[in-house]
């Protein structure tokens, strides 16, 4: 057994686990990983089902960079930076991104159905039938958020810098978009979609680094470590284990 523990997270994983990987593979080779995540979900102080993570999204940061004619704020201008960006980031914010439901999900809903009140199982179940995965994803997009974010590669806008005075128009400001990628989401295809919402050849779109380390695929459902956990979480805890995609500091629990 190999404890690794290290200094980044989500946004400084090049002096964590990037580097252990760049500089120290030998030491960390294994054969199976265990990580964050992973829930005994409880009602009224008793557990209800058992989480296990097979699988998670992949944090990816896009910047958005908008350009203008520096000038004083008393003429409107129509290439104002600030404005282009502002309209790009509410054009990516409310983004529909496309859901699709994979092997993890797929099982995490059938398996929650009947876990849950009836009026929430009939909806997990209807999720699964593709007449009516529409319906059931625009409820969650209102009423179940963390729901909605695991169907789908997010975006999220986190940062605006922009300006430095409040009577000058600045020459340029920027954006931050936290996107949380399906495992088999193709980074390359999902910009140049982002860049037909954005519409807008003012707003420069700088994808994550191509030298950023590959997503990691799911651990299968049929793989010998989830067996073991989830017997486990039966054994211990007498309840079902269910897989389910990690999606960030959120999660379905």
């Amino acid at each position: 057994m190999i404890f690794l523990a290290e200094a980044g997270e989500e946004g400084t994983s090049t002096f964590g686990i990037d580097y252990m990987i760049k500089e120290h593979w030998p030491a960390i080779d294994s054969e199976y990983a265990l990580a964050e995540g992973g829930a005994i979900v409880a009602e009224g102080g008793k557990p209800r089902y058992l989480l296990v993570s097979n699988t998670e999204k992949n944090p990816q940061r896009i910047r958005l960079v908008a350009r203008g004619t520096a000038g004083h704020g008393s003429p409107p201008t129509l290439d104002n930076a600030v404005v282009h960006l502002a309209a790009a980031v509410a054009k990516a914010g409310s983004w529909n991104t496309p859901a699709r439901l994979s092997e993890t999900t797929r099982a995490y809903f059938a398996g929650l159905a009947p876990l849950v009140p009836p009026d929430a199982g009939a909806r997990y179940r209807k999720l699964l039938d593709p007449a009516h995965t529409a319906e059931i994803d625009g409820y969650f997009r209102t009423e179940e958020t963390a729901h909605y974010s695991v169907l789908r590669t997010s975006v999220v806008p986190t940062i605006i810098n922009g300006g430095f005075r409040s009577n000058v128009i600045p020459s340029q400001a920027e954006a931050m978009l936290d996107v949380r990628a399906l495992p088999d989401e193709e980074m390359s295809r999902f910009v140049a979609e982002l860049r037909r919402v954005i519409d807008d050849p003012a707003i420069e779109i700088i994808p994550p680094a191509t030298n950023s380390r590959p997503f990691s695929a799911p651990s299968r459902l049929d793989k010998e470590m989830y067996r073991a956990l989830a017997a486990a979480g039966k054994r211990l805890f007498k309840v079902p284990s269910l897989p389910y995609m990690m999606t960030g500091a959120t999660d379905m629990a």
